[in-house]
């Protein structure tokens, strides 16, 4: 007996030893890990001139800037909510930045190369404002879709290294601005929070992640009310922002009113403030609120929508959603999240979909009462795709009745302000990054016009419709299964 029970010991001993030596190579392999391999060769920008586009300029306030008069007569000239569109322009960019925008009229080509674009609509990249990151490839595959800037909502060690393979031109993807590991406590602690033990080591937290390089700290429900005042304190402290979930501890009112930049998932106003009742009256009071406190919220309406899909068309959901845009990883963790809602008795399925319409309704009362709106996804979870669930996003506005200027600037000058870059980003203008999408219609007309741009420029290059597949096609090549599990344990792992 002595002697079987030392051979099981030695196996398990010998299997234990087998589980740390793959552990160990998985996180060698993700920490080494290099940019998405297929390269996009597109034309880089030096001086050029683009003519014939009609330019969408989101930061016109009607009577307060240029008058039609003022404008060349052969100009077409329309507002929607401060937003106009001035036909026929010459846009001028030098090593991409925008240096000009006048009448085509009016352009002088000396010194650029000109590029007609044969009519096309500019407008500014659109920005997804709450996303998972879960594979590197999923950052080309937003930037195919359009979308050029991206946060990150849940920061691991894996997303420094994205930045560094982003900044290095090792990967072709959108821009990320990361949170910091989610900082939480409490019983609905997820395992990749991070957990904040006491209120004496959260000035060291704070810092220490604000050194590692993470753009910003993210909080959730679980805090502790001394918790989150003191990672309020420390983060003001060293100039970084805070974004995330409502704390449960802390009064709405503290909340709305503290220096948190966006309060994230329309849902969390329902299940927190609304104690999930369905309750206009009450909806409108919470709304004036937010918008007296000046705090935007993120709305996400995509994320439980799927959720909807998956109690309401059962595993034909499952099987809708195309495997090559998902990395393995990633869809395993979906099927399990969306499995619970198979099969369920009518009477919850007719409760889910309750809820899910009245996150769009709840939507509407927040814009109307207007409360400044994000455009995001919380892409990664629920068996969501990279890029096409922000267009998903935006259909779903459109069906809560929110007008098509309204969802245009929630995506860019809404985004580009929380993101303290509004005088970068977010805007065809003279002194912006030339982050540029080119589409076939109006978008303030056809907002599906949004899901199939003709052409984009980013990061100083110029993308066709052509290089735009391509760039879709390159992130099919997502990382397996080895690769993300040390993703994973990497951040486990981490302080």
């Amino acid at each position: 007996m002595i002697r079987i029970l030392k051979v099981i010991g030695w196996v398990l001993i010998a299997i234990l030893t087998l589980i740390v030596l793959l552990a160990t190579i998985s996180i060698v392999l993700a920490t080494t890990q290099d940019g998405v391999g297929k390269q996009i060769t597109t034309k880089q920008l030096g001086k050029v001139m683009l003519t014939n586009v009609n330019v969408l300029d989101l930061g016109h306030s009607p009577g307060s800037g240029a008058s039609q008069a003022g404008l060349n007569s052969s100009n077409a000239f329309f507002t929607a909510d401060s937003i106009r569109t001035l036909a026929d322009q010459a846009i001028y960019i030098n090593d991409g930045v925008i240096s000009g925008i006048v009448p085509d009229s009016l352009a002088e080509p000396q010194g650029y190369e000109v590029i007609d674009m044969g009519g096309l609509y500019a407008m500014p990249g659109l920005m997804d404002m709450h996303t998972h990151i879960l594979d590197q490839a999923d950052l080309t595959q937003y930037l195919s879709y359009g979308v050029t800037t991206v946060r990150n909502m849940m920061g691991f060690p894996m997303h420094l290294r994205f930045k560094e393979h982003l900044q290095q031109g090792k990967l072709l993807g959108s821009r990320m601005i990361t949170a910091s590991p989610t900082l939480n406590d409490g019983n609905n602690k997820g395992p990749f929070h991070k957990r904040v033990k006491n209120v004496d080591g959260i000035n060291e937290m704070v810092g220490n992640y604000v050194a590692e390089g993470y753009d910003f700290i993210k909080v959730y429900n679980g805090l502790g009310k001394e918790q989150f005042q003191e990672i309020i304190k420390a983060a003001d402290s060293l100039g970084v922002a805070v974004a995330g979930h409502p704390v449960n501890k802390v009064p709405r009112a503290e909340f709305l009113h503290s220096s948190v930049i966006s309060f994230e998932h329309i849902e969390e106003v329902f299940n927190t403030y609304m104690e999930r009742k369905i309750d206009d009256s009450l909806a409108v009071i919470i709304a004036n609120e937010f918008k007296e406190a000046q705090m935007p919220v993120c709305i996400t309406l995509s994320a439980y929508h799927q959720l909807q899909r998956a109690a309401t068309e059962g595993e034909a959901f499952i099987d809708s959603i195309p495997e090559r845009y998902i990395s393995p990883m990633s869809r395993f963790i979906g099927k399990r999240q969306t499995s619970g809602y198979l099969g369920l008795e009518q009477k919850y399925v007719d409760g889910i979909s309750r809820k899910d319409a009245y996150l769009s309704k709840l939507t509407k009362i927040f814009y109307d009462q207007g409360v400044v709106l994000l455009l995001g996804t919380d892409s990664g979870p629920n068996l969501t795709i990279a890029g096409a669930t922000l267009h998903d996003e935006i259909a779903l506005w459109k069906k809560a009745g929110l007008p098509n200027h309204a969802i245009i600037r929630a995506g860019t000058i809404n985004a580009a302000e929380v993101l303290g870059m509004s005088n970068t980003i977010g805007r065809v203008k003279e002194g912006f990054h030339a982050e540029i999408l080119f589409l076939e219609s109006n978008p303030l007309e056809d907002i599906e016009s949004l899901r199939n741009p003709k052409g984009m420029i980013f990061g100083n290059h110029i993308y066709s419709g052509d290089d735009m597949v391509s760039l879709r096609q390159s992130a099919e090549n997502k990382s397996g299964w080895f690769i993300t599990m040390g993703n994973f344990l990497h951040h486990l792992i981490s302080k």
